[in-house]
């Protein structure tokens, strides 16, 4: 008798450790789905980047997903990604789905070193879309490389507020480059 019982305990432990083994097995293949859907979606919302003429519209992105915004992070921060699918992707993030998220990717952009044009483009995207935000950002570079300099003070006047005007005075009053404070005077001009 004892041994029936030993094989029918033996019996139902092995089902038992087989019916807890098959929810691992399902979850990693819905992983692994969800996983190669993503990525399908991000290499579609790539193939909308690469349009030669204009951004595509917002409701092109979400019609690949809801989170569209979430793969365009990713390709913002990709840097092994064509830089011109990272312009776009910034500038799709900052045209559709403004928020303190993505005004903090502009600033992370404007600050990294790695990828001059990045830099620029975010500044001159930014500043419309973000303002008074990017000014302490902005003020920062008004002091350095000269190209950077330049594209500061562009942005700065777009941006045209108190605070954009007195960044560029403060850095007109510091400059000591004829063609910074040149630059500055005549953004100053074109604000008031």
């Amino acid at each position: 008798m004892k041994i029936k019982i030993t094989l029918f305990t033996l019996a139902l432990g092995g089902s038992l450790l087989g019916a807890l083994a098959a929810p691992s097995s399902v979850t990693a293949e819905t992983t692994a789905t969800a996983q190669i859907a993503e990525q399908a979606q991000r290499e579609q919302i790539m193939h909308l980047l690469s349009a030669i003429h204009e951004l595509p519209k917002k409701p092109a992105f979400l019609s690949i997903t809801d989170d569209a915004h979430l793969h365009l992070i990713e390709i913002v921060e990709d840097e092994a990604l064509l830089p011109q699918l990272r312009y776009r992707a910034l500038e799709a993030l900052g045209s559709y789905w403004p928020s303190p998220a993505v005004r903090d990717l502009y600033i992370k952009a404007i600050e990294q070193t790695q990828h001059e044009p990045l830099r620029h483009r975010a500044m001159m995207m930014g500043a419309p879309r973000f303002g008074d935000d990017l000014v302490p950002t902005l003020a920062k570079l008004l002091d350095g490389d000269l190209q950077l300099s330049l594209t500061a003070i562009e942005a700065l006047s777009v941006i045209d507020s108190t605070s954009s005007r007195r960044a560029l005075q403060r850095a007109k009053e510091a400059a000591t480059q004829p063609l910074i404070k040149k630059r500055i005077d005549a953004a100053l001009t074109r604000v008031r």
